[in-house]
């Protein structure tokens, strides 16, 4: 087409070249392809085979559905339920193992958190799997509901699907737990905490991206953690970095930053937002330089 215009010059081509470059800034801001955009890599059109760089990790997603099955092998109460994603969320995984305890709803969130939330009240431990920026279709329905969200800012699903609120506005829900994990490791344990919570609805939200290499938990059965505890992983004077989610990891990065100054820093994780931090550690009695997380807390 471009060509066509091209030889027929004038005003038809300025307006075409016009119309080309709006159609791209509306689909990308980045100047990569609309399949990009959406989270797909290049593939090969003949067999439709993606081609992807190597890595010594594997997807959080793949980590959560193997931590979903161990669960599922441990409790019969274990449920899965997505929206017609069962490939992005990684059910499709636990849908091979468990055939008759997966669900797949259609393009129906609202749908998918009521079902969770009905399920769990007669006994069953419902994991609803939904990206983050389609859970907010579904937000007056999640406010009953114990479930779980596929999130990140921007990250390897690309800026159409990335969730960027869910933190701030599920956290903002009475009783509700919100977890994030620093690492693939801790993703493991979050599945084990949401198994084992039954007294009030609870979430976390992980990255479509790669682990980072830590060691998993043995037979990847997690073990649930303490809420609202953080961890404090060095200890130090004067500067404390705060981290949550995958933002640990940025806070790790920074530390040698802090110290080119000759500062000794105190580093606390956090792997759930609540309503405030506890107070126990007079490690913390000092300036905070608190990390950029990954959405609004």
């Amino acid at each position: 087409m471009q060509g066509v215009t091209e030889q027929l010059g004038g005003s038809v081509h300025e307006i075409a070249a016009k119309v080309d470059e709006y159609t791209r800034g509306m689909i990308s801001g980045s100047g990569s392809s609309l399949f990009e955009e959406l989270g797909v890599s290049k593939f090969d059109p003949a067999t439709g085979k993606q081609f992807k760089g190597s890595s010594s990790t594997q997807s959080y997603t793949t980590y959560f559905a193997e931590a979903l099955i161990a669960e599922a092998d441990a409790d019969k109460g274990v449920v899965a339920i997505h929206a017609a994603m069962g490939g992005g969320t990684g059910l499709n995984m636990f849908l091979r193992h468990f055939p008759t305890r997966c669900f797949d709803v259609g393009i129906a969130e609202q749908h998918a958190v009521t079902f969770a939330a009905g399920l769990a009240c007669e006994g069953l431990k419902p994991f609803c799997a939904i990206y983050s920026s389609f859970l907010q279709r579904a937000y007056d329905q999640a406010s009953g509901g114990i479930f779980h969200f596929k999130a990140g800012l921007v990250g390897a699903d690309g800026p159409t699907p990335a969730g960027s609120f869910d933190v701030t506005f599920m956290a903002c829900l009475p009783n509700m737990v919100v977890m994030a994990p620093s690492d693939e490791g801790e993703l493991f344990h979050m599945v084990a905490t949401a198994a084992a919570i039954d007294d009030r609805p609870s979430c976390f939200r992980y990255p479509r991206g790669n682990g980072i290499g830590v060691e998993l938990p043995p037979g990847n059965k997690g073990i649930p953690l303490e809420v609202g505890k953080g961890r404090i992983l060095i200890e130090g004077e004067r500067v404390a970095l705060l981290g949550y989610g995958t933002a640990v990891q940025s806070c790790v990065a920074a530390a040698s930053l802090v110290e080119q100054h000759g500062y000794t820093y105190t580093y606390l994780a956090m792997s759930t937002v609540v309503k405030m931090l506890e107070d126990e550690n007079p490690t913390l009695k000092f300036r905070v330089m608190s990390s950029k997380a990954e959405s609004n807390l």
